[in-house]
């Protein structure tokens, strides 16, 4: 029940970790919860993710480009997003 209404961004695994997990909680109950905060968002990516895979050339580019700046929590995610990532610097983001 403690974990009811958090939003789902930047914070969200230490927010349920402190909440449900750790040694005063149930780290099994915690690692359900994030697994079903992965599904959440890739629920909310999937299909822009499956578009871009159809295209290629200028129009991926382009593509990316766009889906990086409706997704701005993706950024600094993951190694091909980090700040320091070619594909970020060639987009300018």
């Amino acid at each position: 029940q403690e974990v009811v209404g958090l939003r789902i961004g930047p914070g969200i695994i230490k927010a349920v970790n402190s909440l449900i997990g750790g040694t005063k909680g149930c780290p099994k109950m915690a690692d359900l919860v994030l697994e079903c905060c992965d599904e959440v968002i890739l629920r909310f990516t999937l299909d822009p993710l499956k578009r871009l895979q159809a295209m290629t050339g200028d129009e991926w580019e382009e593509g990316m480009k766009e889906f990086l700046q409706q997704n701005p929590r993706l950024m600094g995610s993951c190694i091909a997003f980090s700040e320091e990532s070619p594909l970020r610097k060639k987009f300018g983001l």
